[in-house]
């Protein structure tokens, strides 16, 4: 706590001392220690400039990298969602398969008689059906 209030008390004071030269330097309209401090000027325009010549440049990499982070993020999931689906159609032709030989097993297993049962079955008529025949025929 003490050495932050002793931060502050000093920055506060060399803020007052600068004021106070900038404000003499101005009466007088001479720079004091005129050739040091354009050389810091100096250095610290080049300093300036370099830091906006990389901020820039990051930048630019910054959003490039977040451009191809999502462009990644994107293909991935479309990639996953495509093996989603491939697992999913491969499960539905194993059990189509099984179907069709179950199908194709049931078909060569039975006999003519059986089929031609299993033919009326599929195709008599129901109890519905055969009344609604019967009146029609009747009333005719």
């Amino acid at each position: 706590m003490f050495s932050s209030i002793t931060l502050v008390l000093i920055s506060a004071a060399a803020l007052f001392i600068i004021l106070l030269l900038f404000r003499a330097e101005e009466k007088r309209s001479i720079r004091f220690l005129n050739g040091p401090r354009t050389h810091i000027d100096f250095l610290l325009l080049k300093i300036r400039h370099t830091f906006n010549v990389r901020l820039r440049a990051w930048g630019r990499y910054f959003i490039r990298q977040i451009l191809h982070y999502f462009v990644h993020t994107f293909i991935t999931g479309v990639v996953s969602t495509l093996s989603h689906i491939e697992k999913s159609l491969i499960l539905i032709a194993r059990s189509n398969k099984a179907l069709a030989r179950k199908s194709e097993h049931e078909r060569t297993s039975r006999n003519k008689l059986e089929e031609i049962a299993l033919h009326k079955m599929e195709v008599s008529l129901t109890e519905e059906e055969k009344r609604i025949r019967r009146t029609k025929s009747l009333e005719e």
